[in-house]
């Protein structure tokens, strides 16, 4: 488990106090830290009644079962001012179950002073690795096949598990909890019900070729779709160059639609080929190869001209496949000076 905090830009009195959060469980607290204008109304857990949301940028990320959240509330008195006049904040000795990095160094101080816009990375003390499959890895760059159902990065549910964290957590356990954070940078993500290859770095010298690789459109990126098969047949190959917004839906908060009408949205380019047609089977098998990465783009593209990819929920009909059939199956690229082609095929295979 991991969580990171932001210290305050200015000092106010600050004590958080998760041993009075008595009588909240693990969901409860999760509500609250998802809305931190709502903490100053909850006075048991606030020395002086003092708005968090104001003072201290708190993100949290774990599918915090009762037993951690129990393990939270007894071993964390969160932060403290050492004084009104002094604009740091000190950790308290009660962090003995955490590795604690401030800005990427170990703080063996309990009391360590931390200055303003510090960030601190605290990590629950454990042996046991995240389960992850890697796929490639060398001094550079590590790259992942990410299982469906997990999120890439943090998102607003504070306490979820995410593929991002769980290999900061893997590595900093396979590095002994040294005095460096062993350092992981992301640099595209897939969506929740997606799968297949996310390439992150290790290095901070690496970000900006491999930042530059994807902005320039210089990695190519292949997906594997199996779509409903529709009233008509797709082209062997096409391409699709629309805007994308966001979108009501009754039942979707998170739904997107193609505008081209409105001129609003954002751009968002595929190129597709359709590689087999199972007619009796109620498919086509599709490769995607999307220039840029919108939100949903190949759901929404495909959506949109009438092939919807099985097992998806938003744009389609959940009752098609037991699960999106959508999966990332390569990256190609060159990177200091080498070329780069990693495969992975689907755990998953073809409708029947």
């Amino acid at each position: 488990m991991i969580f990171d905090v932001k210290s305050p830009d200015h000092p106010e009195k600050l004590r958080f106090l998760f041993d009075q959060c008595v009588g909240l469980n693990s969901e409860e607290f999760n509500v609250l830290t998802q809305n931190n204008n709502k903490l100053n109304h909850h006075s048991e857990l606030i020395k002086n009644d003092i708005n968090i949301s104001k003072t201290i940028n708190l993100e949290m990320t774990s599918k915090m079962k009762n037993e951690k959240f129990n393990l939270v509330k007894q071993n964390i008195e969160f932060f403290k001012l050492s004084n009104e006049n002094q604009q740091a904040l000190k950790l308290n000795p009660s962090f003995k179950n955490w590795v604690i990095y401030v800005n990427g160094k170990l703080s063996s101080e309990p009391q360590k002073v931390i200055r303003p816009r510090s960030h601190v990375s605290f990590i629950l003390k454990t042996s046991v690795k995240p389960s992850l499959n890697i796929i490639f890895k060398d001094q550079h760059l590590v790259i992942l096949d990410k299982p469906t159902g997990l999120p890439t990065q943090k998102t607003l549910k504070k306490f979820e598990e995410n593929l991002y964290d769980q290999v900061r957590l893997f590595f900093a356990i396979e590095n002994n909890f040294r005095i460096t954070e062993p350092y992981v940078g992301l640099h595209h993500r897939l969506d929740r019900d997606t799968s297949g290859l996310v390439l992150m770095t290790l290095k901070k010298e690496a970000n900006k070729e491999i930042s530059n690789l994807f902005s320039q459109k210089k990695i190519t990126k292949e997906y594997l779709a199996y779509v409903e098969y529709g009233s008509q047949k797709p082209p062997q190959r096409w391409k699709e160059k629309n805007k994308i917004i966001r979108a009501h839906h009754p039942s979707h908060p998170f739904y997107f639609k193609v505008d081209n009408e409105s001129g609003e949205g954002q751009e968002a380019i595929t190129h597709f080929t359709c590689e087999e047609s199972q007619k009796e089977k109620g498919y086509h098998k599709i490769l995607c190869f999307p220039l840029t990465g919108r939100t949903h783009q190949l759901r929404v593209q495909l959506s949109h001209r009438g092939w919807p990819i099985l097992g998806d929920n938003v744009y389609g009909h959940n009752e098609s496949a037991p699960r999106l059939m959508l999966h990332a199956q390569r990256l190609l690229f060159e990177f200091k000076g080498k070329n780069y082609d990693l495969y992975c095929p689907p755990s998953w295979s073809a409708p029947t």
